[in-house]
């Protein structure tokens, strides 16, 4: 049995899904397909940006990139829909779509590294200290820069 979802987003997308599945019927089926991370060829969202921070040095994985990884291929995403579309019992129902092998993301990330002949990922370990964070004020947003990479916004100022 599924927990409540986590966060707004979460929350959001759940109460969506369970507005379209209610509107399933005879005349409109409607099934719901979650896909994990979606990639593969003619991807213009993520892997354009993986593959510049490659460029720029390595992907950087935090930790010892130990961390799972769920993702779904492009192919797996249409095959997923297309059984979807042939099933009879399909309609109301909602489907999660995973690549078979489960992962880590340092595996992940250096497989894709080495087929896209780009340098390999990197190490990322963010260490907290007074001396590695850093405020700055925009005019409606305040981001946290730590240890000197990308600010990351943390509230509404």
């Amino acid at each position: 049995v599924p927990g409540e979802p986590f966060g707004d987003r979460a929350r959001s997308l759940q109460l969506a899904e369970d507005l379209a599945l209610s509107a399933s019927s005879p005349e409109l089926a409607v099934v719901s397909i979650r896909a994990a991370w979606v990639w593969g060829p003619g991807d213009t969202s993520r892997l354009p940006q993986l593959c510049q921070e490659a460029l720029d040095g390595g992907i950087k994985l935090v930790g010892n990139g130990k961390t799972y990884l769920s993702t779904t291929y492009i192919d797996h995403l249409v095959e997923a829909v297309v059984a979807a579309l042939d099933a009879a019992d399909a309609p109301g129902r909602a489907y999660h779509v995973i690549d078979p092998v489960f992962q880590h993301a340092r595996d992940f990330f250096f497989a894709l590294s080495e087929a896209l002949d780009l340098p390999r990922p990197r190490m990322w370990i963010c260490g907290w200290s007074k001396n590695s964070l850093r405020w700055n004020s925009g005019s409606d947003m305040a981001f946290l820069t730590i240890n000197g990479f990308s600010s990351i916004p943390v509230t509404s100022v």
